[in-house]
Formats: structure tokens, C-alpha cells, sequence
């Protein structure tokens, strides 16, 4: 893509409005290279419209904000970029969800939970991005912590970045939440463990939920600069 405006070289990203927002480029690739900037963009939830710098995402090059949080939290908290022309909403948990893992007493066990029973949901949602038109993908939850870390985490992993970067860009949100939500490495570790004991892997756990090779590829090419 270029110089992208506003660009400083780092994969965080400083926008007004946001606290947790930062770009999956720049991530070592197997067996060489790095991902590409400026394709796909995790965040927090951002701020009121009159604190948000809208104008930053667009002249970033995003044309394509999914909004993964559940129906009831869009009622609570409205998503100042619902007005953008391609917003989508493609939630990872549903309001029931909310409910059945309120007992489940650490975070590493929702992650766990997500992937076991929210196979379809994930897939619609790596489906939008491999759909989507040309241009940056933006996607968030409410802290852009867990949710958006458990797609992040399968969209690095598809791509061919390694277990401990996946795990770095998880722990990057430190400073961002309160710190007993905090992101230990030990929490994305033991997701990337269950993926690979419960599920075969990440491609396996893909195509078993319905993303199949055609789909992986697809999304592979979204970050791999030889593509």
C-alpha cells in the first residue's frame, strides 16, 4: 500500500479516541518475510464521535469496521463509526453467550469457551474479511482485548505468523485495561495449546468450523507481502 498517512512505523496506533488500537503488520512470517501493514487493524471500542478523529481511520486506508461485540452492547454503547459506509456487525458472543460465561471464573477459560462453541460465528467473521473490498479491515470488541485477541490470534496463525509474535501482539493491550484484566502471556499461550490439542491446530479448527483451504488461503493473502 505505500506510505500510509499517519504512519509513524510502529504497529500501534495513535488515534484520538482510541486506547487500544494497533496494526498486524510487521510480524515475522514463516519462513521469511513479515506481514503487511495497513490490511488488517485491531481496536477498542473508540470514544464519542466529538473526541474521534474518523478522519484518521480513512486517510489510513480503512474502508471496512466489524464491530464483534453482542447485540445488547450496542444498544448500551452505540458504536460512533456505525455511520461509516461499510460497518459491519458480526458478533463473537451473543447476549446468551455473555450469560454462560459469566461462571467461568478465569479469562483463559472464555477463550477456550469461544473457540469450542463459537466455531460458526468465527467463521462468519474471518468470511467478511476475506470478502471484504480492497482496503484496511478494522476490527473490535469493547477493549479490543479478548474477542478481538482470539481473532487476531486465528488470523496470525492462518497467516504463518509463530506462536511466541502471536503471543506479543496479544500482550501489547498491557496498559490498556484494568490490571486484573491484564494480558498475561500464559492466557494467549494456553488458547494456542487447546488449538492445537483439542482442535489439530488452527487450520484444522478453521476448516472443521467451516473456513475451508480456498477461505485460509484467502486470508493468508491478506498479510503475507509475497502474495
Amino acid at each position: 500500500m505505500g506510505q500510509l498517512p499517519g504512519w509513524t512505523g510502529g504497529r500501534r496506533l495513535h488515534w484520538r479516541g482510541f486506547l487500544n488500537a494497533r496494526d498486524l503488520g510487521g510480524l515475522p512470517l514463516r519462513p521469511r518475510g513479515e506481514t503487511r501493514f495497513g490490511v488488517l487493524i485491531r481496536s477498542d471500542l473508540p470514544g464519542g464521535v466529538e473526541e474521534l478523529g474518523v478522519q484518521a481511520l480513512v486517510d489510513y486506508g480503512v474502508r471496512t469496521v466489524i464491530d464483534l461485540r453482542s447485540p445488547r452492547e450496542l444498544v448500551d454503547r452505540p458504536n460512533p463509526l456505525r455511520d461509516l459506509p461499510d460497518y459491519r456487525h458480526l458478533p463473537l458472543l451473543l447476549d446468551r453467550d455473555l450469560d454462560s460465561i459469566a461462571d467461568i471464573r478465569d479469562i483463559a477459560g472464555t477463550y477456550r469457551w469461544n473457540v469450542d462453541n463459537r466455531g460458526e460465528a468465527i467463521v462468519g467473521i474471518l468470511r467478511s474479511m476475506a470478502e471484504a473490498p480492497p482496503g484496511g479491515i478494522l476490527f473490535h470488541c469493547f477493549a479490543g482485548k479478548d474477542r478481538t485477541g482470539v481473532i487476531a490470534a486465528l488470523l496470525l496463525a492462518v497467516a504463518g505468523v509463530d506462536r511466541d509474535s502471536i503471543i506479543e501482539d496479544y500482550v501489547l493491550s498491557e496498559g490498556t485495561v484494568p490490571v486484573q484484566f491484564r494480558p498475561l502471556p500464559e492466557m494467549m499461550a494456553d488458547l494456542l495449546d487447546h488449538l492445537d490439542r483439542r482442535h489439530g491446530g488452527v487450520p484444522a479448527y478453521l476448516a472443521a468450523a467451516g473456513a475451508g483451504t480456498a477461505m485460509q488461503e484467502t486470508l493468508r493473502r491478506l498479510l503475507d507481502h509475497a502474495s
